[in-house]
């Protein structure tokens, strides 16, 4: 099951793996909409979305769909404060215990 918050995302990538599978809408869900497809056919598009990336900044590049912008825009900068505000100790000590990647 693949899940998704708006049902045109969700059509654009049964296209581009050529797959015309019923979306479900689950308004009383954590996601919107739903689609039920083949695992195999999840990692295929996958490895072709991740081949087609052609931007140099997904922020600059998202700048196109303004209210999705301000959505992603404030998951960034939620994350932002949460890595400056929380984790940056933790993230020291564990280089000091020898964790690095």
């Amino acid at each position: 099951m693949i899940r998704g918050r708006f049902h045109g995302d969700l059509r654009r990538m049964l296209d581009a793996i050529g797959l015309n599978e019923k979306i479900f809408f689950t308004p009383e869900a954590d996601y919107l909409c739903r689609t039920i497809i083949p695992r195999v056919k999840w990692v295929e598009y996958l490895a072709k979305a991740a081949n087609e990336i052609d931007y140099g900044n997904f922020k600059n590049a998202a700048c196109a769909d303004g209210d999705r912008y301000r959505a992603y825009h404030g998951v960034w900068l939620e994350m932002k404060l949460w890595e400056s505000e929380s984790s940056i100790a933790r993230q020291l000590r564990s280089f000091g215990k020898g964790k690095h990647s």
